[in-house]
């Protein structure tokens, strides 16, 4: 019987991010996935901290949002969402 030693390494620190808009039965989301298990994302709304959850599983997802425009933030990086408010 052979022995194998396996090493995975993860080559990309990619953030996506994904939103859901409002619609008048259901509000937005905002997901964040990234491989940085633990790290805090910060969500804010004009400035102001609203909500901070650690990346379990290599995800974060803010539920509940209200229309308008979010900051994100993971570490130093900073990315503005928009929650838009569709009517069908």
């Amino acid at each position: 019987m052979n022995e194998w030693t396996v090493t995975v390494e993860q080559i990309s620190n990619e953030i996506i991010y994904r939103k859901r808009d409002a619609v008048c039965y259901q509000a937005g989301a905002i997901k964040v996935t990234n491989n940085q298990e633990g790290v805090f994302v910060l969500l804010s709304q004009n400035g102001n901290q609203i909500d901070s959850k650690p990346i379990i599983n290599g995800e974060v997802l803010f539920e509940g949002l209200e229309a308008g425009a979010y900051n994100v933030q993971l570490g130093a990086l900073n990315k503005e969402i928009n929650i838009n408010l569709r009517v069908n």
